[in-house]
């Protein structure tokens, strides 16, 4: 068998509330975020279904930004970052749901990991999972929430505006943007690509957003999923849709 593969449109990330102290200091969810082992998660929870995440948005997905940084663990780095925040001793909840998502098969267990990374760098992480997935939901988009939560994104367009502002847009503060972020030049390019038809332009504007999201760390993103088709090796022509989707528009078969 043959295996056609592409990154999905999703994101499975650790929102911090950026709203609540300290984790409304750059340097902190900057040094969380290096404390995390993505491969190790890639590993333990998904095997071979999944990609660690280097931004945002999937590399599948228009407008991606490939000059992002692969993200690394770097423990001593993350300590010094909470040094100089002037942070020891931290204190936080990871809330998750024990109920499979489709970009992450078991979020209580990345919970689990990430809370073991985290105590290598001093901090201690509890995860607390509600018993209904209704009240997941309603509890990670409390703005006074606690720390941080375990949750992810699947797009079902592939639009690249849609994504970014569901995620960390302003008006999505308190429904889907859990960081409760909200970044005034961030959303004024986000505003500013949806005004122009210029494709070129409209790509400028989202890369330089995606910068904004990666300096600013408001997401510890993980992986993005994969979607995978195997099929015999005699088949040619197919590639895997990052929707999920099959076509089989310019498909032969090999005699």
């Amino acid at each position: 068998l043959a295996v056609a593969e592409v990154e999905r449109l999703d994101t499975a990330y650790l929102a911090f509330n950026t709203t609540q102290p300290p984790f409304s200091d750059v340097r902190v969810r900057k040094a969380l975020g290096m404390a995390i082992d993505r491969k190790a998660i890639v590993d333990a929870v998904y095997g071979t279904g999944a990609a660690v995440a280097r931004g945002v948005l999937p590399s599948s997905m228009w407008s991606y930004d490939a000059s992002l940084a692969d993200p690394a663990v770097d423990v001593e780095g993350a300590k010094a970052l909470l040094s100089e925040a002037g942070v020891s001793g931290l204190k936080m909840k990871l809330l998750a749901t024990r109920s499979p998502r489709l970009y992450d098969p078991d979020p209580a267990k990345t919970a689990d990991m990430i809370a073991k990374d985290l105590a290598k760098v001093g901090v201690e992480a509890t995860v607390v999972t509600p018993a209904t997935l209704g009240e997941y939901f309603r509890q990670s988009t409390a703005k006074d929430r606690d720390g941080a939560v375990v949750i992810g994104w699947t797009s079902d367009n592939g639009d690249p505006g849609d994504y970014l502002s569901l995620l960390l847009g302003c008006d999505a503060v308190g429904s889907s943007n859990r960081a409760q972020w909200c970044n005034a030049s961030f959303d004024d390019l986000l505003k500013q690509a949806r005004a122009t038809p210029d494709s070129a332009e409209r790509l400028r504007l989202y890369m330089q957003a995606q910068q904004i999201a990666d300096d600013q760390a408001p997401l510890a993103v993980i992986v993005h999923t994969l979607v995978q088709v195997p099929m015999a090796k005699a088949f040619t022509g197919y590639h895997a849709d990052p929707l999920g989707r099959h076509n089989f528009e310019g498909v032969d078969l090999l005699e």
